[in-house]
Parts: structure tokens; sequence; C-alpha cells
């Protein structure tokens, strides 16, 4: 009995920190870090356990919205250096900033949510929301609302390939595939948008 308890709390503990992990690793994706948060859903998702994944995927949006916050309060402090940190990363450029600053205008939860799904980062989207004036908490809760689809997509997404490979006695298959999977993400995404 008390080894079937001690394999519960290893379990538990080994799902908490991917939940964690996934939360980090959206806040840090919404401000600075430039590697999206479905890398780590897809591979919890296709590694580790389908519900992990979907609960890690709210994590993660939690975590993007957390991140969302501390732009938004660095914007009101220094818009300028948020700006500027934001302009120096991988992938993005004055001209993007200018197409999500136009799309924003015309509708900004609109811009949101197709900006979640067309590798727009996140990031200029909080920007954006503290220079129209929009309140922190209704661009925050948008967020959330926004985010936690994509993510939800990407991690069922992956289950759903994996139980492919694994129907086709192909587990093998699965890391290498999400390997090349991401790395051929990554190498368009940066050829495409310059890196």
């Amino acid at each position: 009995m008390a080894a079937a308890d001690g394999r519960k709390t290893e379990r538990r503990q080994s799902v908490v920190h991917w939940w964690l992990l996934a939360f980090v690793w959206g806040l840090a994706e919404a401000t600075l870090f430039f590697i999206v948060p479905d890398v780590l859903l897809t591979w919890i998702s296709a590694r580790v356990a389908r519900r992990t994944a979907v609960i890690a995927s709210v994590f993660a949006a939690l975590g993007a919205v957390a991140g969302a916050a501390i732009l938004l309060w660095w914007m009101r402090h220094d818009a300028a250096g948020v700006v500027s940190a934001v302009l120096a990363l991988p992938g993005i450029d004055d001209d993007l900033l200018a197409n999500v600053r136009s799309d924003v205008a015309q509708g900004w939860f609109r811009a949101l949510v197709v900006g979640a799904f067309s590798g727009v980062p996140y990031k200029l989207f909080a920007v954006q929301a503290s220079e129209t004036g929009l309140t922190a908490s209704a661009f925050l809760f948008a967020s959330f609302a926004a985010r936690l689809p994509r993510f939800l997509l990407t991690a069922l997404a992956a289950d759903f390939l994996a139980a492919r490979l694994r129907r086709w006695a192909r587990a093998g298959w699965i890391r290498p595939c999400w390997l090349i999977w991401w790395l051929g993400f990554y190498a368009v995404y940066f050829y495409a948008m310059g890196w």
C-alpha cells in the first residue's frame, strides 16, 4: 500500500512540474522569450499524457496572461524601453508592429484571436493594448480566451498524431517527428519573418 501511495505522489509531482513549466514558458514567451509554449505542450501531449497536456495548456495560457500583465505594467513605466526590447527579438520588426497596430485599431479582440493562430507574437498585442487605452483587465481576460484554444488545439493535434504512430507500431518515431516538426517550423518561420 505504501509503495502505491509513493508512486501516486511521484506521478502527481511529475504532472505538477509539467504544469509549472507550462506556466513559466507561457509567461516567458509573452514577454521576451520567442519560442512558443506549443513546443512544450506538444511534447507533453505526445510523450506524457493528453490530460496532463490539456491542463498544461490552461497553465500556459495563465502564464501568458501573467506575462502580458508584466508587459502592460512595464509599458506604463517605460514604453520606449519595451518597444525597443520587443523589436530586438528575432522575427519582430517595425513593419510587424505597425501591422498589429492596424489590426488592433480595426478590432482588438478579433486581432488577438486571429493573431493567436497566425504566428504574430502575442507580446505585440500587449504592447498595442497599452497604446490603445484598453483596460488591462479586459485585455488580460480576452488574452486567456484567445490563447487557450490554440494551445489546446496544438496539444490535441499532437496527441492525435502520436496515437496514430503508436497504432502503426511506430512509437519510436514520436520524438524524431516532434523534433523535425519544430525545427522545420522555426526554420520556415524565421526565414519568412527574419532572424
